[in-house]
């Protein structure tokens, strides 16, 4: 083949690839874009889901509390059953809701607002709901069966406890779905819901499926479908050919510096997606509210606000937990003195009838083991009576150095041989607390490190540094550390590690240090302890913490 002939196939060949590149780049781009707006639907449609869920469960918890004001504030007329009866058609009516029973303690049906007939019949299922906590329950309803969110509160009626049970028929609110084009559905558990489906127009229908109660797989699911996105239309080959050029002309510095801003967004959602997996929960994804990334900036949010309920209800049931371990500790520890007090008692009765001349004797002992006895009891009770009945903060404006000074100036003798030093890191600058609940805290833990340490050699340092939003408060000892099996449990009360303690101070600082929306959190090894105190400048208002 001559010269020209390869010449023009090359050049031909070479113009075939500047056409064909750009438009496989191109129609890889489309695709790629289109998977990103089907991701981005994906999870939009699983967050209104999740906020659907969490908007019937506010419904439910809200419009119970007000029935339950009600009814309690109209008790002196609502006394009798059949007042009662008539009173919940018509509760149920302003409530805007679908079910309503007032159920006794046996199960027995009081009232019935949804079907009055079932009045005077039993509903066990319903009596076991946990107070306070939505569940979905299968159960009829006059001609039918109905799935329903229902929920149950403890009630006063005619000075006996009852219960108020109200609730949703979920296959009813489900036809008000919360987003245009969506339809909603109630499905059990574990239900396929079959290949990907497309609507008349020849779009993909879009599917998500969420448990109606967070936390258990095996409650039905609340299942949506809605189109997805548009596809993108094809380029026209003039369009495409004035591509070609740009890219030609773009192609060194320009493409670089495209493609390292369109992956900042992925970058940054990279990095919040790992702090998120160490548990911060109080940083934000921010994004344009115009484009794709924003919304999924905006999805990000919402799932981060619904985990902080989560935690919020989880730091609930532990601090439950907690109450229910301390009741059962004081339990134990009111049981020790009884013993003695019992044998004192014993013996005087024994010495008045069988040794009436040592009785005087024995009077006067056994009394004082009685009275140490009581006064112990005394003490018991106290401390657990200071802890429950700890005020709330009164903050107000306060130099954030000035209780870690008086907790070291005040304590600085308390231990001979041990060194007591303070380290203030900077201006820490004002901040809005409660001084003397902020030096109770700090007091306890110096107290606690200076018990740690060894008579000789020992030491103790105070730190205080100011942040951004924030100051916190350090507390080091270069003790043997707290023993492994207490690290998990050393805030709860009734946990400690000195003999003779009260175990109750770190869980009142705890208590503290939560109470002024802050966090305490402990560091321990053999070579020592460091408690940090991190409270905000200025508590939190109306926004999620």
């Amino acid at each position: 083949m001559s010269l020209p002939a390869r010449l023009g196939w090359g050049l031909a060949l070479l113009a075939a690839l500047s056409v064909l590149a750009p438009a496989l780049a191109f129609a890889a781009w489309v695709r790629w874009e289109q998977q990103g707006r089907l991701a981005v639907a994906q999870v939009n449609l699983q967050a209104d889901l999740v906020s659907q869920g969490e908007a019937w469960e506010r419904r439910l918890k809200e419009e119970s509390a007000v029935l339950v004001r009600r009814l309690h504030e109209s008790s002196p007329a609502v006394r009798d059953a059949g007042t009662l009866r008539a009173w919940a058609p018509s509760a149920l009516a302003e409530a805007h809701l679908d079910l309503l029973w007032v159920l006794s303690e046996d199960g027995s049906i009081l009232a019935c607002g949804h079907w009055p007939a079932r009045a005077g019949g039993r509903q066990m299922s319903l009596r076991t709901l946990p107070a306070g906590q939505p569940q979905v329950r299968r159960m009829a309803f006059r001609d039918r069966d109905v799935t329903g969110l229902v929920l149950a509160r403890p009630i006063t009626w005619n000075e006996q406890t009852a219960w108020l049970v109200v609730g949703l028929d979920l296959n009813r609110a489900a036809a008000s779905p919360p987003a245009a084009h969506t339809r909603l559905a109630i499905q059990p558990a574990g239900e396929d819901a079959g290949a990907a489906r497309q609507d008349e127009s020849g779009r993909r229908l879009l599917f998500a499926a969420v448990p109606l109660v967070a936390g258990d797989a095996a409650a039905p699911h609340l299942a949506g479908r809605r189109p997805g996105p548009l596809p993108l239309p094809p380029l026209p080959v003039a369009m495409l050919a004035v591509l070609v050029l740009a890219a030609a002309v773009a192609a060194g510095g320009g493409g670089a510096w495209l493609g390292r801003r369109a992956l900042a967004p992925l970058s940054h959602l990279d990095e919040m997606a790992a702090a998120l997996s160490r548990g911060r929960l109080e940083m934000e994804l921010d994004g344009s509210p115009v484009d794709e990334f924003g919304s999924l900036a905006e999805s990000f949010n919402r799932m981060i606000v619904a985990l902080r309920h989560q935690r919020r209800e989880l730091e609930t049931t532990a601090r439950l937990a907690a109450w229910r371990d301390a009741a059962r500790r004081l339990a134990h520890e009111v049981k020790n003195p009884l013993a003695p007090i019992r044998l004192s008692m014993e013996n005087l009765i024994h010495a008045r009838v069988h040794a009436p001349g040592r009785f005087p004797e024995l009077f006067q002992e056994e009394c004082r083991t009685i009275l140490d006895e009581v006064d112990a009891l005394t003490r018991l009770v106290d401390t657990f009576s200071r802890f429950a009945r700890l005020p709330e903060p009164q903050r107000r404006a306060t130099p954030a150095a000035l209780a870690a000074r008086q907790v070291v100036r005040l304590h600085r003798d308390a231990a001979p041989g041990v060194e007591l030093q303070l380290e203030i890191i900077g201006d820490p600058g004002i901040a809005e607390l409660d001084p003397d609940l902020v030096g109770q805290v700090l007091k306890n833990l110096v107290l606690n490190a200076l018990a740690a340490v060894p008579p000789a050699g020992g030491r103790v340092w105070v730190r205080c540094e100011g942040h951004e939003d924030a100051v916190s408060y350090q507390v080091c000892d270069n003790g043997p550390g707290i023993p492994a099996g207490m690290r998990d449990h050393i805030f709860e009360p009734r946990v400690s590690s000195r003999p003779g303690g009260t175990g109750l101070g770190l869980a009142v600082a705890k208590q503290i240090v939560t109470a002024h929306g802050g966090r305490l959190d402990m560091e321990t090894s053999g070579e020592g302890t460091c408690f940090t105190v991190r409270l905000p400048r200025t508590p939190a208002v109306g926004k999620e913490s």
